[in-house]
C-alpha cells in the first residue's frame, strides 16, 4: 500500500470535507430527516417527530408532485 502523502491542498480539501460533515449531522440531529422547510418542529405526526403520517407541509409538497406528474402526463397524450 502507498504511503499517505498529506499536502497542503490536501489538508484543505479534508477540513472542508470535515465542516460540511460537521454541519451535516448537525442538521440532521436538529431537524431530522424531515426537509418541509423547518415546519416540521412542531408537527407530532412527521415520522422524524414518532409519527406515522406527513406534515401539511410534506403533504403539499407532495400534491405539488402528484400535479405535476399530471399536467405532465394530460400534456404527452395530446
Amino acid at each position: 500500500m502507498a504511503p499517505l502523502d498529506l499536502n497542503v491542498s490536501t489538508v484543505v480539501v479534508l477540513l472542508i470535507l470535515a465542516v460540511l460533515v460537521f454541519l451535516a449531522v448537525r442538521r440532521i440531529v436538529g431537524r431530522g430527516l424531515c426537509d418541509s422547510g423547518g415546519s416540521c418542529d412542531s408537527c407530532s405526526s412527521c415520522p422524524s417527530h414518532g409519527g406515522s403520517g406527513g406534515c401539511p407541509s410534506c403533504a403539499a409538497a407532495e400534491k405539488l408532485i402528484a400535479d405535476v406528474e399530471r399536467t405532465a402526463n394530460a400534456a404527452s397524450k395530446g
